[in-house]
């Protein structure tokens, strides 16, 4: 209930020291909500730097009721009428910005749909000669399972030895059978319906059927998560369900499972797929966003592809892509090993991509 004072007092500290240290930037990057108080900071005089919003996620505003916009800051509360019923920080931060971009070219588009837009779509179309995508990028340092510290063998593109030793030590560790060849798929991400934890949860008992194990991580509420709760506990030799925030947990479960699952409805970029083609875990993810930018589906591009791609938000799609995926992992061989490497070979390094697209 507080967020207006927290976040208007952020911004203001955060500039304030800029100001007294006589450091005055020449751009103002914001992002999302939270730090859009600061297009209002000085009330944008004409001697105020160029602002960029980034947005990386449309469903979140930061509504804050008109009682509590003086928590802003004087020039919001000079700004907002009084008989206002709030302000939407977001679509502020969007019409007051001098450019607009979020985290993919692709979801750039579909923000421009009332699917997407979550009703900004219009306040960005009112912006499309400055809204654009840059993709998000990684820490290729951060990320690298070659140096990675916390799994149990190092792994790269011209020595994926290391793979096995993961896998072995995901699956003692979560009690499953490590010597079963069949393959284990994992899923990591924040309990919400964007994410589709319930399309995994509907789609799980068909999964288990067809001889895939899963390996879930997720934080939230709790219910998204009920029936793939209740399979874990019935079946702990094909369902872990580790409903928890845990970093070195989620790097396990890149490193050691076999395919990696991102379901998402939608999702303007994501850099989980990123991550699992880096560690060797080839993604199966639904057609959206900056999903469909990263991820080239294998079936409809033989021997291009890097992973595996489903255009329903449907439980049925997918399966047919887990289905897809297993056929390719149970055959294996160069095809498979081809899959891999191509999957390793692709680079999200911030330096090299998303940094030089934000100087451009």
């Amino acid at each position: 209930p507080d967020n207006a004072w927290r976040f208007g007092l952020f911004c203001r500290a955060a500039l304030e020291v800029l100001r007294v240290e006589g450091r005055p930037p020449d751009v103002l990057h914001l992002h999302d909500w939270h730090a859009a108080p600061a297009v209002r900071y000085g009330d944008g005089g004409a001697a105020g730097p160029a602002v960029l919003l980034t947005v990386h996620n449309l469903a979140y505003h930061g509504w804050t009721p008109r009682d509590q916009v003086a928590g802003l800051g004087e020039e919001w509360d000079a700004a907002v009428p009084p008989e206002a019923p709030g302000v939407d920080l977001l679509h502020t931060a969007i019409d007051r910005a001098d450019l607009v971009n979020t985290v993919s070219p692709g979801f750039a588009l579909e923000a421009l749909l009332p699917a997407f837009g979550m009703g900004l779509d219009q306040a960005l179309r009112a912006r499309a000669d400055r809204f654009i995508g840059i993709l998000n990028g990684l820490d290729t340092d951060l990320w690298d399972p070659a140096t990675d510290a916390v799994i149990a063998a190092p792994s790269s593109r011209v020595d994926r030895s290391g793979k096995a030793a993961c896998r072995a030590d995901l699956l003692t560790r979560l009690g499953m059978d490590s010597a079963d060849a069949g393959p284990v798929l994992g899923m990591i991400g924040r309990l919400d319906p964007q994410k589709g934890f319930d399309l995994l949860a509907e789609a799980a008992p068909a999964l288990i059927a067809d001889g895939i194990r899963l390996v879930v991580q997720g934080s939230g509420p709790a219910g998204l998560v009920d029936g793939l709760r209740s399979l874990a506990d019935a079946r702990p030799d094909r369902v872990a369900l580790i409903e928890r925030f845990d970093r070195e947990m989620a790097r396990l479960i890149y490193a050691g499972t076999d395919g990696f699952l991102m379901p998402s409805r939608f999702e303007p970029c994501g850099t989980g797929q990123m991550i699992s083609l880096r560690y060797g875990t080839p993604p199966i993810v639904h057609a959206t966003g900056g999903l469909a930018d990263t991820v080239v589906d294998e079936p409809d591009n033989p021997g291009v592809g890097s992973g595996f791609v489903f255009r329903d938000a449907t439980a049925e799609a997918l399966r047919g892509a887990c289905a897809e995926f297993a056929t390719r992992f149970r055959t294996g061989g160069p095809e498979w090993q081809g899959l891999l490497d191509r999957g390793m070979a692709v680079d999200f390094d911030w330096r090299t991509a998303s940094a030089p697209a934000y100087v451009a």
